[in-house]
């Protein structure tokens, strides 16, 4: 909620369009992200298939799963999809939690 103390401070004269705009540049940010993460995925299923045609062996194809994995968890943490948090076993996010609200 925008309260009047931030309308003054920030000379915003019209609340429904101020919380329009801030609306709009969430979808298009949460769009754009959305659409890098698709892109990688195709960028990564085209290597794949370079590599399946030109013969891989299974452990070169092994460690291209991998390196995929990795990089779309990057392309994730880039976009603020994920924290480092994310990739805890629940156990110990839930033990963090503890910790931390004491």
């Amino acid at each position: 909620h925008i309260t009047m103390v931030m309308a003054t401070d920030y000379e915003i004269d019209n609340l429904e369009k101020a919380v329009d705009d801030i609306l709009q540049k969430y979808e298009k940010k949460k769009l754009d992200n959305r659409k890098q993460e698709i892109l990688k995925q195709l960028e990564i299923e085209e290597r794949r298939d370079a590599l399946e045609k030109a013969g891989a062996s299974k452990f070169k194809m092994f460690f291209f799963n991998i390196n995929s994995s990795i990089e779309m968890f990057i392309q994730k943490f880039r976009s603020k999809e994920l924290s480092p948090k994310d990739l805890l076993p629940a156990n110990m996010r839930e033990a963090d939690k503890f910790v931390s609200d004491s």
